[in-house]
């Protein structure tokens, strides 16, 4: 070895020294202490208590030591003694970990603010995608807060980081069950079965897993699996649903004997003799046309009705009454937006600040009484809500409801971003099944906006049991029940007509005047008629044709009730007659026409009370 390749080595060995002796110095120095790793050791076991004593002990000879506060208020915080973890994160600066985060938003849950909850909960999954808490608490949430299509996204991230864990498979499941998505729905059920059969630590017992399995394999017209599905629940007492579901199975399968046996065995099983799922009916969507054969006059009624012209596809424009946009936005400089639906390939064109957008046409929402909002698709590929809806009252274009004055950029001037939520939530008012609308899927998708199936439920079962004589019609049918209401009528119509569970106080606004199902729950027309004949949605309205417009009809409906005194029968329930006109000019007094939040439109006030209340 030469005298110059020594020296070489002996410099790299010089400088392994100087780099690896400050490095163990450091560890040596840096070492953590044994309370600290015992008490981060008790918090990942979930031995709260035991973890915020030993970081409060260590604390005692350390004041202010980070990791020991940490600790102390992450314990402090899951043993909801709150003022102490305040206190500790109060000292702390730049807290961006996921779990720090988590429990931010869990204290604004626990104290009903929901909103900074969300917020924290969504930086708590930016910060770590795979905070299983994180991920189950937005899916919980957005489920509970009718946001199922969001939900999703988070229970597929949760099934992804715990792909062995039945629960996010179960949450999967119900999710796409929520948004009519009955292959998907069956083969997560079936995945969280075969993950955990006993379905260990899930709020879902295996029979309810088995049964909702079996639902969705009926509702894609798969009675053999089914059955198979229904076979694996224990049968210790009569089960009615399972019997009911069994009885479905065998329609499907043609066996007809055995699908009234099951039936009325389901009926037997039942204490009160009440009927299960009118509205629940397990079966394959057959659109609207295929009820034509036995049904063609109502068809034809309900398939022209406003209902059925509520929705079209962007490619439709021409089929609709309302006239060009050419408008200057009033509120964004150097802002204009133009469309001309009655020509051959309509475009709409917005010019925005010097530049020019062309978004498609995606959708089109609105029969054209009121109103007719497009939903356009953005140049990202993002659906929005048209910043310009046309209003056949003043045959022109204004500005839609909602939209605000000064948007945050260039895409947000089209309209406003549709969550997919939002997007399957209009659409859903306006079409028969969503699901099948935004994934052409489906004989339903080529209904004309809402048709039958929409309020009866898919139609499959209903033609089998047309078919094989089956005692039961297998649809939905809104009859009276023993209390002489129709409450799923009700529900029914709430859905689009109602405020679909959003709170409302008893009063009519603008704001409210459009949610007429809820609104007329506030009379005592309604309130007081339960039990005696009932009085709701379809006492004055038949979803199969377009509202009344002369108000005597109305009058006549009010005066089936609301007779003079001396044209009572004697055995008729007592009802207050109105002293200024006791046989006429019912609604116009009652339920008088209110302007509503939404410009150039006025609303029917469905709050049936006397004027000036």
């Amino acid at each position: 070895m030469s005298r110059r390749q020594r020296l070489a080595i002996i410099w790299i060995m010089l400088a392994i020294l100087c780099v690896s002796i400050p490095t163990v110095f450091y560890l040596l120095n840096s070492q953590e202490p044994e309370s600290i790793r015992q008490a981060r050791a008790a918090y990942t076991e979930k031995q709260y208590a035991q973890a915020f004593n030993q970081a409060a002990t260590y604390l005692k000879k350390e004041p202010g030591n980070h990791e020991a506060s940490l600790l102390m208020a992450r314990a402090a915080r899951r043993l909801k003694r709150d003022q102490i973890a305040n206190d500790l994160y109060a000292k702390m600066s730049n807290l961006s970990s996921a779990e720090d985060l988590f429990l931010q938003a869990d204290f604004f849950q626990r104290n009903q603010r929901p909103r900074d909850a969300e917020k924290f909960y969504l930086e708590a999954n930016l910060a770590d995608p795979s905070h299983t808490e994180t991920l189950k608490t937005l899916t919980e949430t957005f489920y509970r807060t009718n946001r199922p299509a969001e939900a999703l996204f988070y229970a597929s991230q949760w099934s992804k980081t715990e792909p062995d864990n039945a629960l996010p498979a179960i949450w999967l499941g119900q999710l796409h069950q929520a948004l009519n998505d009955a292959p998907s729905a069956s083969a997560e059920f079936s995945r969280a079965l075969q993950l955990t059969p006993l379905l260990t630590d899930s709020a879902m017992s295996p029979s309810s897993a088995r049964k909702l399995l079996a639902r969705n394999l009926l509702r894609q017209s798969k009675p053999g699996e089914a059955l198979s599905a229904l076979a694996e629940i224990p049968q210790t007492s009569p089960d009615r649903e399972l019997l009911w579901l069994q009885s479905r199975a065998e329609l499907q399968l043609g066996h007809r004997d055995q699908a009234i046996e099951k039936l009325n065995q389901s009926k037997a099983a039942a204490i009160d003799g009440s009927e299960i799922g009118l509205l629940e009916e397990p079966a394959a969507f057959t659109g609207a046309q295929s009820c034509r054969e036995c049904h063609q006059e109502i068809v034809e009624d309900q398939q022209n009705s406003r209902h059925a012209l509520t929705f079209h596809h962007g490619n439709e424009a021409r089929n609709l009454t309302w006239t060009m946009l050419q408008k200057q936005d009033p509120h964004i400089e150097n802002s204009s937006s133009e469309f001309q639906p009655q020509i051959e390939s309509p475009k709409w064109v917005s010019k925005i600040q010097g530049e020019e957008y062309q978004p498609l046409v995606r959708f089109i929402l609105g029969s054209g009484r009121h109103a007719i909002t497009p939903i356009l698709t953005d140049p990202s590929g993002d659906p929005r809500e048209a910043r310009w809806t046309y209003y056949a009252s003043i045959h022109g274009w204004d500005i839609t409801p909602g939209q605000p004055k000064n948007p945050k950029n260039k895409n947000d001037i089209l309209g406003i971003l549709q969550s997919p939520d939002m997007l399957r939530l209009c659409i859903g008012c306006h079409t028969t099944n969503a699901f099948s609308i935004l994934n052409q899927k489906g004989p339903e998708s080529v209904d004309r906006g809402i048709g039958c199936e929409r309020c009866h439920g898919p139609a499959g079962n209903h033609i089998a049991a047309i078919k094989n004589q089956f005692p039961d019609k297998a649809i939905g049918r809104f009859r009276r029940n023993s209390s002489g209401s129709r409450p799923q009528a009700m529900q029914m119509c709430a859905e689009c007509h109602g405020t679909q569970g959003r709170e409302m106080a008893q009063e009519t606004t603008a704001a409210t005047v459009r949610f007429q199902s809820t609104t007329l729950t506030f009379s005592e027309c309604y309130k007081k008629t339960e039990g005696t004949g009932g009085f709701d949605c379809l006492t004055c309205h038949s979803p199969h044709h377009n509202a009344e417009s002369d108000s005597k009809f109305y009058d006549s409906k009010c005066l089936n009730c609301h007779l003079p005194s001396s044209k009572n029968p004697p055995d008729a329930s007592p009802t207050k007659t109105c002293k200024v006109s006791p046989s006429k000019d019912c609604v116009s007094c009652h339920m008088p026409k209110v302007d509503s939040i939404q410009p150039h439109a006025k609303f029917t006030d469905h709050y049936i009370r006397n004027p000036g209340k």
